[in-house]
C-alpha cells in the first residue's frame, strides 16, 4: 500500500550491497568491512590516542571504508600492532586473527595478571578457558593500553611446538625423560662439579622475566652451590645509575608522569616500551614533552626534538648548561670531592642550540621528570643524567626525578635480588674455561652469539630451561621445560619500582610450575629460599658524581628471550613495520 500510495519505483537502486570483505595480510589482525558502521573510533584512536595514524576514511559515498590511505595493507602503514582498534570496535569489525585456536563462542573466564615483556610491567587481563588462553585485554580504560606484545604475543603459551616434557642427551639425541629423573640428575651433576672443581665453577644466566620467588630459589641454589656467577646477558658490565644514586633503581613513578610540568625522554622510549609511549602522548597535550633520540621515533611528531650525535655528549653539554646557568648551586657542587674532574670534563663540550634548549626548560619547570630508555641509551649518558638529577635535588623529591626503562618485566626485582653478572662476565668465563657449569632459563645465548658454541660444548655441564626449541636448547645436555606467565605466581617489580602482582590463569601444561622445579632442585640441594631473598633492600652506596669519558659508543639492543624472539619474527615474516 505505501509503495503505492508514495509512487515508489521498485525497479530503481536506492542504495548499492556488496561484500566488502578481503583477507588482511597482517599476521594479528583482521578486518571484516560487512561489519562496519563507519563510527569513527578505530580512526580516532589510532590517531589521537595511539598516535600511529595508519587509519582513515577511505573514499565517499558508498563506497566509504576505514582503511589505511588508497587501500594499502596494515603492514605498509606505520600501525604498530596494540590491537587497540580491536578493542575499540563496537560491531566486531576488526578483529584477532589466530593461527593456532579455531574462534568459538565460549564463556571465558578472567585472570587479571602482569604482561610478560618490558619493564613497564603492564596488567593485562587473560581470558581463558580448559587451560587455553584465548586473548590478553587491557584492563577497563583505554589509560591501561597495552602494547602488541602484550595483546598478540600470547600464542607460545598453546604452541604445538612448546616443550612440553623435559629431555636428556643420549648418544647426542635428545629423549624424553621425567621430572623426576632429568631434576635429579642436573642436581647430582651440579654438586658433582662443586665438589670436584670448587667455588665459582657453575654460572647461572637467568632472564629477567621470571618472578622473584622464582629468582630468589635460583640464588638460594647459587649460594648452595658456591657461585656468585648469577646473571644476564641483558646486563652489560659497565656500570648504571646505581654508581651516581647509591643504588640502581628510578627516582620516580610512572604515576607520577601525569603532574610532571617537563618530561625529556632518552632513547626509543616509544618504540621499545609503547604502552608508556601512549601514556605519554595522552600527557603531551597538557605537558612539554622533549625528545632527545639517535634513531627515529614516534615521539618526534607530538613532542620538541633535540638535535644530537651522541647522548653522553648530549646530556653533558645539557649539564654543563644547567651549572653555567646557575641552576645548579656552587654549594651543592662542591660538596662532591670529584666535581674538579667533572668540570675538566666539560670544560672542552660546545653547548649547541638543543643543548642549551633542554637545560633552559628543565632550569625552569618545577617538577621535570627525565624517562630514559636503557635498550637504547648508553650506561654512561644514563650515568650523566643520574648526575644531573643528584645535583638539581630531583632525586628524592616527588613528581620529578629520572625514571630508567629496563629491558624486561623484571630486570628491577632480578637485579635487587642479586642478578648483577654481566654478559662480558659470564663469555670470559666459558671463552677461558674457568667455569665447568652453565645453566640458563629463558634466554637464547647462542642464537645471539653463537661464537659461543664451541665454548659450550667443552662444558662438564650444561643445563636449558625455556618454553620454545632454540638453538641454546639444540646444544644443550638437559632441557627442561618452562611455564608461561600465564601458569606462574608471584610477584615482579616493574621500572618505576612498583610490586606487581602475577596470578596463575590454569595449572601448568608441564605438570609443574616453575617455582615447583626450582624448589625441588633446591630441596635434594639440601637448601631453600628465605622470603628475605625477596625483599631484600639493597644497601645504598656512597653517592659519586660519574666523570663522562665521552667516547661511548651507540648502543645495539639484543633479544635473548626466546619467545619476545618468535614474536618479532612473525611480525617481520609479514613484512610488518617492528623495532
Amino acid at each position: 500500500d505505501y509503495i503505492k500510495k508514495y509512487e515508489i519505483d521498485t525497479t530503481k537502486d536506492y542504495g548499492k550491497k556488496e561484500r566488502k570483505y578481503k583477507e588482511t595480510d597482517h599476521p594479528f589482525i583482521a578486518q571484516n568491512q560487512d561489519k562496519c558502521v563507519q563510527c569513527g573510533l578505530c580512526v580516532r584512536t589510532c590517531q589521537e590516542v595511539v598516535g600511529a595514524a595508519a587509519l582513515g576514511l577511505v573514499n565517499r559515498g558508498f563506497d566509504t571504508v576505514i582503511a589505511p590511505e588508497f587501500e594499502h595493507g596494515l603492514k605498509d602503514t606505520d600501525c604498530i600492532s596494540c590491537g587497540q582498534c580491536i578493542d575499540v570496535c563496537p560491531t566486531g569489525a576488526w578483529l584477532e586473527k589466530r593461527t593456532n585456536i579455531k574462534e568459538i563462542p565460549l564463556n571465558l573466564e578472567k585472570t587479571t595478571s602482569v604482561c610478560s615483556y618490558c619493564s613497564v610491567t603492564c596488567n593485562v587481563v587473560y581470558e581463558h578457558k580448559d587451560n587455553v588462553v584465548y586473548k590478553a585485554a587491557n584492563l577497563p580504560g583505554i589509560k591501561n593500553a597495552i602494547c602488541g606484545k602484550g595483546k598478540f604475543g600470547i600464542e607460545h603459551i598453546n604452541d604445538k611446538n612448546r616443550i612440553l616434557e623435559p629431555k636428556m642427551k643420549i648418544n647426542g639425541k635428545h629423549e624424553a625423560v621425567s621430572f623426576d629423573v632429568s631434576l635429579f640428575e642436573i642436581s647430582k651433576r651440579l654438586r658433582s662439579i662443586q665438589n670436584l672443581y670448587g667455588e665459582n665453577q657453575i654460572a647461572f644466566v637467568v632472564s629477567p622475566k621470571l618472578t622473584n620467588e622464582e629468582l630468589a630459589n635460583v640464588k638460594a641454589v647459587a649460594k648452595e652451590l658456591g657461585t656468585e656467577l648469577t646473571g644476564s646477558f641483558l646486563i652489560e658490565k659497565e656500570s648504571g645509575i646505581e654508581a651516581v644514586l647509591g643504588k640502581n633503581k628510578s627516582t620516580a613513578a610512572f604515576s607520577e608522569l601525569e603532574s610532571a610540568d617537563l618530561i625529556i625522554s632518552a632513547g626509543q622510549v616509544y618504540e621499545q616500551h609503547p604502552s608508556l609511549g601512549i601514556m605519554l602522548k595522552k600527557i603531551a597535550q597538557k605537558t612539554k614533552i622533549m625528545s632527545a633520540c639517535l634513531l627515529p621515533t614516534r615521539m618526534n611528531d607530538w613532542s620538541q626534538r633535540s638535535q644530537l650525535d651522541n647522548y653522553e655528549i648530549f646530556f653533558a653539554g645539557m649539564l654543563k648548561a644547567l651549572i653555567e646557568k646557575g641552576a645548579i648551586k656552587e654549594e651543592v657542587l662542591n660538596r662532591f670531592s670529584n666535581i674538579n674532574e667533572l668540570r675538566k670534563a666539560l670544560a672542552d663540550i660546545e653547548i649547541t642550540k638543543s643543548m642549551e634548549s633542554a637545560a633552559e626548560a628543565y632550569k625552569n619547570a618545577k617538577k621535570p621528570i627525565i624517562v630514559a630508555d636503557e635498550n637504547t641509551v648508553q650506561n654512561e649518558a644514563l650515568k650523566v643524567l643520574a648526575n644531573i638529577t643528584v645535583l638539581t635535588g630531583n632525586d628524592n623529591k616527588p613528581h620529578r626525578g629520572l625514571i630508567v626503562t629496563k629491558p624486561k618485566c623484571n630486570s628491577q626485582g632480578a637485579w635487587d635480588i642479586g642478578f648483577r653478572t654481566s654478559r662480558e662476565e659470564i663469555t670470559e668465563a666459558l671463552e677461558n674455561g674457568s667455569i665447568k657449569g652453565l645453566v640458563v632459563i629463558g634466554e637464547d645465548i647462542l642464537g645471539c652469539n653463537p661464537e659461543l658454541k664451541e665454548a659450550v660444548k667443552k662444558l662438564k655441564l650444561f643445563v636449558v630451561f625455556d618454553i620454545l626449541e632454540s638453538n641454546t636448547t639444540a646444544e644443550a645436555e638437559f632441557v627442561v621445560p618452562m611455564c608461561s606467565i600465564a601458569e606462574s605466581k608471584g610477584t615482579m617489580v616493574s621500572a618505576d619500582n612498583t610490586v606487581k602482582e602475577v596470578k596463575e590463569a590454569f595449572e601448568p601444561l608441564t605438570g609443574k610450575s616453575n617455582l615447583q622445579m626450582l624448589e625441588y632442585i633446591g630441596e635434594l640441594l639440601n637448601t631453600k629460599a628465605e622470603t628475605t631473598e625477596v625483599s631484600e633492600e639493597i644497601k645504598e652506596t656512597e653517592k659519586a658524581l660519574y666523570i663522562p669519558a665521552l667516547n661511548s659508543k651507540e648502543k645495539v639492543y639484543r633479544i635473548y628471550d626466546t619467545v619476545e624472539k618468535e614474536y618479532i619474527r612473525k611480525l617481520k615474516e609479514n613484512c610488518v613495520k617492528v623495532q
